[in-house]
C-alpha cells in the first residue's frame, strides 16, 4: 500500500544510513518483485495507476 508521509521516513531513513556509515556499515537497497498481477489486487491498482513499477528494458 502506498502511505501518506511516506517521504518523512525517507528522510529518517537517509539519516538512519548516514549514521550507520559512519559506523562502518554498508546499506543495500533492494527491489521486492513480489507483487501480485491481479487487477482486484489494491497494491496491482495503485502501482498500475502510479506507474511505479520497476521495468526492464522492453518495458514489460
Amino acid at each position: 500500500m502506498f502511505y501518506p508521509g511516506f517521504g518523512s521516513v525517507f528522510r529518517i531513513l537517509k539519516n538512519d544510513f548516514r549514521i550507520k556509515t559512519k559506523a562502518g556499515f554498508e546499506t543495500v537497497i533492494i527491489i521486492d518483485p513480489g507483487i501480485k498481477i491481479d487487477p482486484e489486487y489494491t497494491v496491482y491498482k495503485e502501482g498500475l495507476k502510479r506507474a511505479t513499477f520497476a521495468k526492464d528494458r522492453m518495458a514489460i
